[in-house]
């Protein structure tokens, strides 16, 4: 079986040693050379560390040591022009900093041809670092985002079983508070037994809708039909769920439905 072998360690700028990491079969990553070590001088602008990511998707980047300094992590796509990326903070669910003033871990996407850190200001002490490289993807963030955020529709989804309101109408606009608080609707099976059209009226409210109330939008829910909808993320309420089920399109209509016009279920949490 044939294996390919690691390329030997190149020089860096910055006096630093760095490798390819190269995976031949599993994906895991295997590290042939880690320590990229550094110590910057008084002047602005010196390279800690200069590496190669051909063949790379990510890059595990650790600062340590004791020192007062800032140090900005920089890819380039030219060798010439270099940009700001943004990594994830080993052990946080929030997105690292394009400027490190202390110690820390981050994972950085390679999408550049090249990753350096720039020591951008320095007044003491000694900056180290160590490097891996791996081709095992990491998520690449947009400048300010957090995983935190990408990752609250699926614990909520996962937090539990999902709740079922029974829908049935009567004779009236069928008003409904379902839940309050921040929700989510993750969709309805419902089927018009009418002769028209009814509309079902959503609400983000906290406390029952009333006929004044201004729908964030509605259903129309065609005669004989099912109407049916699934949402694997759901539809996000801030203050409650509420619902009404008229005989009118109109946002505040008042036209009463006939008892078992609509009869269903919402899918909700």
């Amino acid at each position: 079986m044939d294996h390919q072998l690691p390329r030997l360690p190149r020089q860096a700028v910055g006096s630093a040693e760095a490798a390819f990491l190269i995976d031949p079969e599993t994906g895991a990553p295997v590290v042939y050379s880690t320590v990229v070590a550094g110590t910057p001088g008084g002047a602005v602008a010196d390279i800690l560390f200069d590496v190669d990511l051909s063949a790379a998707q990510s890059a595990v980047v650790q600062l340590f040591g004791t020192f007062a300094g800032t140090t900005q992590f920089e890819q380039t796509l030219d060798g010439v022009s270099w940009f700001s990326v943004i990594g994830l903070a080993v052990g946080s669910k929030a997105a690292g900093v394009v400027a490190s003033t202390g110690v820390g871990a981050w994972c950085f996407p390679a999408i550049g041809k090249r990753m350096r850190a720039r020591v951008s200001a320095f007044t003491s002490g000694s900056i180290q670092s160590n490097v891996c490289l791996s081709n095992v993807p990491a998520a690449a963030l947009e400048n300010g985002s957090t995983l935190s955020a990408n990752i609250t529709v699926d614990a909520q989804a996962n937090a539990g079983g999902l709740s079922v309101a029974k829908v049935r109408t009567l004779a009236t606009t069928n008003l409904t508070l379902v839940g309050t608080g921040a929700r989510r609707c993750y969709g309805w099976r419902l089927f018009n037994n009418a002769a028209a059209p009814r509309y079902l009226k959503f609400y983000n409210k906290a406390t029952a809708p009333v006929a004044s109330d201004v729908p964030i939008f509605t259903l129309v829910l065609a005669p004989g039909v099912v109407s049916d909808f699934e949402s694997t993320h759901g539809i996000s309420l801030s203050a409650g769920l509420g619902y009404a089920i008229t005989g009118g399109l109109a946002d505040n209509d008042t036209t009463a439905t006939a008892v078992d016009d609509v009869v269903g279920m919402i899918i909700w949490k």
